[in-house]
């Protein structure tokens, strides 16, 4: 991602990085020395009598002057709660933010850090009431809504030696920043967590029909066989098996199964114009027809309760009675393993291959991530983009990230991960190391729910339909497709 060798990483925790995608980089000349002797001394000359010459940390930020600098949105923050919050399963307890709170401000004193955590329930209405009320300096998750957002290309051109540390830098497709247009994506935000996919199996449900586990080369044609010789009734317990899980398939992330199958058949949709309505959408080919039906023919050996939309993510337990899914929840569902004493039984593998394509070969493409994005309207933004730089580079910051199941974006958080999850790390590294540069699972040529319309709540609409048997493949994709054409009659 971003050109970086991952490899280099293992050897000597150093990245390599393209210059491709990141701006024109370089930063831009200093005053002469002349010159800041003479600001300083006019500055001293206008001050009142017992008056103090204002303090600047190194790059210019005012550590003396009172700032309140405020954190809002759906992110880490919220799932651990000031204090902690209880793993369901293990009972154990995570840290809270309240240990970032109290590092930030013992390395910065006067600058009090409000976070207000929210939930993920009507998230995109909750952000854009509270940033438009004013006050918001940090947007959790913002890069989704570029309108609310500062550009944040200039900060990264401006900061290479932070740029250098970071895994994913993806570039939004959007029209709605100043100067932008849809086929010239943009830094909106600056991911703190990333979540690759990765499939999670049941070796004892494997084990317990004689159905040797897969290899990492494998595709979804092999996933659907596999999930039919594993849905039934266990020969050694004798309880009924599932051989797959749908996640989300209760709502709009049900649209994630066809982001992440739609990669491996290059079923792309999207054609970039500079804006919407110069762009094309279209569901109507027989690629994306193949993705509908892999869908459908998944959910044949799923529960009643998952095709209904009940149970919509695999949870590691001993009682476990399914064989196969997929998670974006790589780390928190590793570390619950361990905890359990399970982490022989549950074996993660990368998704199966792409097959047709650019990136033929590489694992089906999903990189999940919680961003933080600078608000425009904020009155802070050097102390919004230090505050982002230290949730990914100070050690606290990370171990709370790391607590609380993320994999942080940074080589110093692989590096303190690393230590924790032990062989597990080259399978993560072998996962991120093929991803392409800057790719985010939000616009892309197989989704996007940002740029047209609805298409999250449509797609996922259809897709659950024909999941339950209300309409065929067929339907659901001319169904998809008439909602698009509807949403494009609107932009006449």
């Amino acid at each position: 991602m971003n050109g970086k060798k991952l490899s280099a990483l293992l050897c000597a925790a150093v990245l390599v990085f393209s210059a491709a995608g990141c701006g024109k980089g370089g930063n831009e000349a200093l005053p002469e020395s002349s010159q800041i002797a003479d600001e300083e001394e006019s500055q001293v000359e206008n001050m009142q009598d017992g008056e103090l010459p204002i303090q600047e940390a190194e790059g210019g930020l005012d550590e003396e002057t009172p700032v309140t600098l405020t954190v809002y949105g759906p992110s880490i923050f919220s799932s651990s709660g000031e204090t902690g919050a209880v793993n369901p399963v293990t009972g154990n307890i995570t840290q809270g933010y309240q240990v970032v709170v109290e590092r930030w401000e013992e390395l910065h004193p006067n600058v009090t850090l409000n976070i207000e955590g929210i939930g993920w329930s009507d998230w995109r209405a909750a952000i854009q009431a509270a940033v438009l009320g004013g006050g918001v300096d940090i947007i959790c998750h913002g890069g989704l809504l570029p309108v609310l957002c500062e550009p944040l290309d200039s900060y990264i051109e401006k900061d290479p030696d932070f740029l250098e540390l970071l895994y994913s830098i993806p570039r939004y497709n959007t029209d709605e920043m100043e100067g932008s247009t849809l086929d010239n994506p943009r830094i909106t935000s600056i991911p703190n967590i990333v979540n690759p996919g990765f499939m999670i199996l049941d070796k004892k449900i494997f084990d317990d029909y004689g159905v040797p586990l897969p290899d990492a080369d494998w595709t979804w044609s092999d996933v659907v066989s596999l999930a039919g010789q594993l849905t039934g009734t266990d020969p050694v317990t004798g309880e009924n098996t599932y051989g797959f899980l749908l996640p989300n398939t209760g709502g709009t992330g049900m649209i994630k199964n066809h982001l992440i199958i739609a990669s491996a058949y290059d079923a792309g949709i999207i054609s970039y114009g500079s804006t919407a309505k110069e762009s094309t959408v279209n569901f109507q080919t027989e690629s994306v027809t193949k993705v509908y039906r892999t869908i459908n023919d998944l959910a044949q050996y799923c529960s009643p309760d998952n095709v209904e939309g009940v149970e919509g993510n695999l949870v590691i337990r001993s009682e476990n009675n399914v064989a196969m899914s997929w998670t974006e929840n790589f780390l928190r569902d590793l570390q619950t393993a361990k905890e359990l004493g399970e982490e022989e039984r549950f074996v993660f593998l990368p998704l199966p291959v792409i097959e047709e394509g650019q990136f033929k070969g590489c694992p089906s493409l999903y990189l999940g991530d919680n961003n933080f994005a600078i608000s425009k309207d904020s009155e802070n933004k050097e102390w919004a983009w230090e505050f982002i730089k230290f949730m990914l580079t100070d050690d606290v910051a990370i171990a709370y990230m790391i607590d609380n199941g993320g994999i942080v974006n940074t080589v110093q958080g692989m590096e303190i991960l690393k230590q924790q999850i032990g062989e597990n790390d080259a399978l993560l590294q072998q996962v991120l190391e093929q991803l392409p540069s800057d790719y985010n699972s939000t616009t892309n040529t197989y989704y996007d729910n940002v740029n047209f319309g609805a298409m999250g709540s449509y797609l996922s609409s259809e897709l659950r339909e024909m999941i339950k048997g209300s309409i065929s493949v067929e339907q659901a994709v001319d169904n998809t497709q008439k909602a698009v054409d509807e949403y494009f009659a609107t932009l006449e």
